[in-house]
């Protein structure tokens, strides 16, 4: 265990070499294809309300596309323009109560919708914490409540170095109060030339993330450590979670087969080349969520660049479930007895619901 680790707040040490508690079962119920669907062009992200209705975030005709539990659309938020509800581009969303939030990367304004009838109920310009301040463009909204919603910022500012804060905003888009937390930034392979600062995210440098849990807080995890931080809704550490495993060494063969399988426009090659460093390790894991019962989901990279494991933890330190999806599917939300997979095939994309049991 690394030092420091055994003082941190109600920590909870999961032992992941020993046999899960469960094992899951998955059934499919539900499928959009966008084949099927006149309104869909791009799969961006994916969100649920209480009633089950299900949200595809379509970037491409910045618009949130709304469906019935059933699978059938409902009606569709936003619009590419400059008026009332539209967007320049929409970058983010997120339902909470009545309310869907929407925000435009480019103005940094938020509309709010009711998602039952449709209509825009308000919009706002995020506000600065004051006019002198450096700001950072937010770049996802969590909504908390129907009034209140968490930004995150695209990136840390000159002034905060390798940290970003997070900070609580009301839906007209007011700033609330001072940060919430301080958390370390992602990671990237970072080189500089002629003046120039480069900086490239890439599959095997950490990731830095928030997650929103139901009742209230939310949980933080840097790649580079296999521990989550869950904190209250005023930003208190109220518990640690800490993963029994070792990172796995991040090797030349690795970075040959990812430049071989990158797109060209990303240029890996490059970036890996030119980059002041590279890491020594893969990150422990790839992604994380959290379901409605505030149980994690994990995705741990155990055999990089190509084999991960999901493992499901409770905030009680227990190993709930390890499971590896055979298919070509990717886990982008989890309910509280459903999974929802995007997947992407031959440049057609396709929703997929399944039932969940653990057992």
């Amino acid at each position: 265990m690394p030092p420091g680790i055994s003082e941190l707040t109600n920590l909870a040490i999961v032992e992941t070499d020993t046999e899960p508690l469960y094992h899951l079962k998955l059934e499919q119920n539900l499928s959009i294809n966008q084949l099927d669907e006149p309104y869909i062009q791009l799969l961006y992200a994916i969100m649920t309300d209480d009633d089950g209705n299900i949200y595809w975030q379509d970037n491409q005709v910045t618009k949130l596309h709304q469906y019935s539990p059933e699978g059938e659309h409902i009606r569709s938020f936003g619009g590419e323009g400059r008026g009332p509800g539209e967007f320049e581009y929409l970058e983010s969303s997120s339902i909470s109560g009545d309310a869907v939030i929407m925000l435009d990367l480019f103005s940094q304004l938020v509309h709010v919708f009711n998602r039952h009838t449709g209509d825009l109920m308000q919009s706002g310009t995020l506000e600065r914490e004051n006019e002198m301040a450096v700001f950072a463009p937010i770049h996802q909204v969590l909504a908390e409540t129907d009034t209140t919603f968490i930004g995150i910022p695209q990136y840390s500012t000159r002034i905060e170095q390798d940290s970003i804060s997070l900070h609580r905003y009301t839906i007209s888009g007011r700033w609330m109060d001072d940060r919430l937390i301080r958390y370390p930034a992602g990671d990237a392979l970072e080189s500089s030339s002629g003046g120039v600062s480069r900086r490239s995210p890439t599959s095997f440098t950490a990731k830095s993330e928030i997650a929103l849990l139901p009742g209230g807080g939310f949980v933080h995890s840097y790649a580079a450590e296999p521990i989550f931080y869950i904190y209250d809704m005023n930003g208190d550490l109220r518990q640690s979670i800490y993963l029994e495993t070792e990172p796995v060494k991040l090797t030349g063969e690795h970075i040959d087969r990812l430049i071989e399988k990158s797109h060209p426009m990303i240029d890996l090659a490059s970036a890996v080349r030119d980059a002041d460093s590279v890491p020594d390790f893969w990150p422990f894991w790839n992604d994380f969520l959290t379901d409605d019962n505030g149980h994690l989901w994990i995705e741990i990279n155990i055999n990089p660049p190509d084999e991960r494991e999901w493992w499901v933890v409770s905030q009680d330190g227990d190993l709930l479930a390890k499971t590896q999806f055979s298919d070509k599917g990717t886990l982008w939300l989890v309910g509280k007895d459903d999974l929802y997979f995007n997947y992407y095939e031959e440049g057609i994309y396709e929703l997929k619901r399944y039932r969940l049991r653990m057992e």
